[in-house]
């Protein structure tokens, strides 16, 4: 458990670590950002009755996919 400062508070918070490094890979103007991932697979439409795995995907798929970000401006596919 952290100590806080007197006067100060602290809050329990979750935070989307993917989206995190996505920010900070933009804000220092990173060449690249890579997420690893030990899972067997990475799932679109996750939690809905149309999910489905990932198993092969390209540039030109990731770009279009229906969770890609909406300010893709600061992103570049490899």
């Amino acid at each position: 458990m952290a100590l806080v400062p007197p006067g100060k508070w602290g809050v329990e918070a979750v935070v989307d670590k993917d989206l995190t490094a996505a920010v900070l890979a933009a804000a220092v103007n990173a060449d690249a950002l890579l997420l690893l991932t030990d899972v067997q697979a990475v799932v679109e439409e996750f939690g809905t009755a149309e999910a489905h795995p990932i198993r092969q995907g390209t540039p030109t798929c990731a770009r279009t996919a229906s969770h890609a970000v909406e300010d893709r401006s600061r992103i570049s596919w490899i």
